[in-house]
């Protein structure tokens, strides 16, 4: 949504371990090149990202826990190599998962916290947005014609806290087949979601809280996908100070949390 045209090079590592079946860490680093540009100026930002993160996982399914908590804290930093900046984000996930019916057609209660904040001297260009299917659902992915837009500010900053609660019901448990053609297995199963996202979002922290929330409610369905865990279509609708604001699909890779 901003009004240039971006240019990545990039190269990275991480190493990360296991301790026992609950606790994950990683660590690594990022060289990176980006430049932003278009008929009145370009900007360069060339920097080295040291990264990690700790996660604390009890789930017992991965791809669809009935029951568990997944705990993750990251960080992702900035050092400039062609001025002298300095950034930092830090940010927090939890998840509770909870299984209200114990069968093969499950229905599992899952609720999420995540916060995002920023320390340092954040260009423009590192802005973040509630809307789409990663934050808060009901509301589309924002573009140009939003972010110019003085009445949208709300949707955009450097700290953000997001809460998600979802309900989820298995339809049609998940099974492998063996296909006719070179006999490759396949998986196949139906769930069904209802959402709620509330989510704030300032480009100062100690205002995070003070605007009204942007919320959205809806619906959606996911089967089982190799590699990715899930593949599925939301629909919701956006809601915000006392009225509906519209509506959106999302195509979503994965669940949410």
């Amino acid at each position: 949504f901003l009004p240039y045209e971006r240019n990545v090079t990039t190269a990275e590592i991480n190493l990360g371990r296991y301790f026992g079946y609950s606790h994950k860490t990683r660590i690594g680093f990022e060289w990176e090149k980006k430049t932003f540009s278009n008929d009145e100026d370009t900007l360069v930002f060339s920097y080295i990202a040291p990264q990690g993160s700790y996660i604390y996982d009890t789930r017992d399914i991965y791809r669809d826990p009935s029951k568990g908590i997944l705990i993750v804290q990251g960080f992702y930093s900035h050092i400039a190599l062609n001025s002298d900046k300095r950034n930092l984000w830090w940010s927090q996930s939890y998840s509770f998962y909870h299984s209200l019916v114990k069968s093969e057609r499950k229905l599992t209660a899952a609720f999420n916290v995540s916060y995002s904040t920023t320390f340092g001297d954040v260009d423009e260009v590192w802005i973040s947005w509630l809307g789409g299917s990663e934050t808060v659902r009901g509301w589309s992915i924002p573009d140009s014609t939003i972010y110019i837009n003085i009445d949208n500010t709300f949707r955009f900053g450097n700290h953000f806290a997001i809460m998600s609660f979802e309900l989820r019901q298995t339809i049609i448990p998940t099974s492998v087949f063996t296909t006719d053609l070179y006999k490759w297995k396949q998986e196949y199963g139906l769930s069904a979601i209802a959402f709620v996202d509330v989510g704030y979002i300032n480009s100062d922290r100690k205002e995070l809280f003070s605007e009204l929330p942007m919320a959205g409610m809806g619906f959606g369905f996911r089967i089982p996908a190799p590699m990715i865990g899930m593949i599925g279509l939301d629909y919701g609708w956006g809601y915000r100070d006392g009225q509906f604001t519209g509506r959106t699909l999302h195509l979503t890779i994965g669940q949410k949390f």
